[in-house]
């Protein structure tokens, strides 16, 4: 009996039975689901997929969402997250399981703001919104700064107490926005784009006090997040408290963590050139004053000699220093002038004594020089004949060789010059054409049907006539 009933049923392969359970399941839960659970595991793939497992008291479900691994990460998800996952039911055939394929995933408890955030903030860096090259550089110097907060609030009051404090000579353009409610994110917007067709300032100084996430979220809207990237004049964002992000801080091109701390950057360039300019004004102080006080003791001690009150007990000395250098001159100067002239006569009778004997010295070299050029002369010449005979002799010998290698390169040369001579071609039966005023015929769109050609032949010409193909 049990071999009958087997034959009865219906065979399905494994794959087949698989395909039939995906389609039943699939065809039951069409659309999305909402599936509530704790994480059981979770493995942020590194291909930017996560794969988990939701589980409660009695069951599990394996989880994929594709693409999710930043999101995921960025919420904090961890095994024993407690979660709501939205997607779809499927079956993953080659294991045999049914899981949900997420299309998005909030931790219970934190509400929807939190997963509009990082969705929105995902969006925006996917796009390039938060990229470090778009950024703008802050001016060092503003003339003017511009703050878009409210009137009423702390921020403003915090922000103007730094910048009297610090830098009283900065400029400080307030303009009222709303930092709360439905319409603050169009309003905010529309006072940047107000800001920049105008150039009211050189720098925008976006800021509010901290809050809730509900409170601060004007500055988490699109709307407000594309019109910071979009303005030409820097902007800075100062939201809330230092433990306090919004996505305009990722957008900005500055970000500081309090009212406060914007107001010192937006001065830091001014506060530094201030203080350069007092450290230097007080380094010049020491200097000229240490330079006064070495110059006043010189004085002090030029004044104190002697010579300087009287300067004529130095020039009376070296008056009569020259009256005595004077007078001794006038006394030697014919002394002088008699010993130079003995030594003249001296030197002049010794000149004459020793001339001849160095005449005579001279001769002889000069004779026995002439003697050894005679002796070697002839020598010389015989030296010079011999070379002369040897190349002579060389060069009637190679003579003969030079003459026939030239006699070879100069057949070789006409055998060239006849093998591509036009004689050589016209010889093997080809003929050249030219026209009757003396051009050559090298193709055949050069003449027309009817024209005279003179056809020029190894042995004569001929006169042709040029009928075309068609005639």
């Amino acid at each position: 009996m049990t071999e009958a009933r087997t034959d009865s049923l219906k065979v399905y392969t494994v794959s087949d039975l698989t395909r039939a359970v995906k389609s039943v399941l699939e065809g039951h839960f069409v659309g999305q689901v909402c599936v509530h659970g704790e994480i059981g595991e979770f493995t942020p793939h590194g291909s930017g997929h996560v794969y988990m497992t939701l589980k409660d008291q009695r069951s599990k479900l394996k989880v994929v969402y594709f693409g999710g691994a930043r999101i995921c990460v960025n919420m904090g998800l961890q095994t024993g997250t407690e979660v709501e996952v939205g997607g779809r039911v499927t079956v993953y055939e080659p294991d045999g399981n049914y899981q949900l394929q997420a299309f998005w995933v909030r931790p219970v408890g934190v509400g929807a703001l939190v997963q509009q955030f990082e969705m929105m903030r995902e969006r925006l860096r996917a796009e390039g919104l938060f990229d470090v090259d778009r950024k703008r550089p802050l001016p060092p110097m503003p003339r003017i700064v511009g703050v878009l907060t409210s009137r009423e609030g702390a921020a403003i009051r915090d922000f103007l107490n730094v910048i009297s404090r610090r830098h009283s000579g900065v400029h400080v353009r307030i303009i009222p926005v709303p930092v709360q409610g439905k319409d603050a994110a169009p309003r905010i917007a529309k006072a940047l784009e107000y800001a920049n067709a105008n150039r009211i300032c050189d720098v925008i100084v976006l800021t509010r006090g901290g809050g809730s996430l509900e409170d601060l979220w004007a500055f988490n809207e699109e709307v407000l997040a594309r019109a910071v990237a979009a303005s030409e004049i820097p902007v800075i964002s100062a939201i809330g408290h230092e433990r306090d992000f919004s996505i305009c801080d990722f957008v900005a091109d500055f970000r500081c963590a309090t009212p406060s701390v914007a107001a010192e950057q937006v001065i830091a360039e001014k506060v530094r050139l201030q203080e350069q300019v007092v450290n230097a004004q007080r380094r010049l102080t020491s200097a000229l004053g240490t330079k006064l006080a070495e110059m006043r003791r010189r004085y002090d001690i030029c004044a104190s000699r002697p010579c300087l009150n009287n300067p004529w007990e130095i020039v009376n000395p070296r008056h009569q220093q020259l009256d005595m250098l004077r007078q001794r001159l006038a006394t030697s100067l014919p002394q002088l002038s008699t010993g130079a002239a003995r030594r003249l006569e001296i030197l002049q009778s010794r000149l004459v004594s020793m001339l001849p004997g160095r005449v005579q010295v001279c001769r002889q070299r000069f004779d026995g020089l002439s003697q050894r050029l005679k002796a070697i002369l002839p020598h010389l010449l015989e030296a010079g004949r011999q070379r002369h005979r040897f190349a002579e002799a060389q060069l009637t010998a190679l003579a003969p060789r030079m003459t026939q290698l030239a006699h070879e390169r100069l057949a070789r040369a006409q055998s060239m010059l006849a093998a591509l001579g036009p004689k050589n071609v016209l010889e093997r039966g080809y003929s050249i054409l030219r026209r009757e005023n003396g051009q050559v015929v090298r193709r055949k769109g050069d003449v027309t049907s009817g024209e005279n050609l003179n056809a020029m032949l190894a042995e004569g010409d001929l006169r042709v006539v040029v009928q075309t193909d068609g005639e």
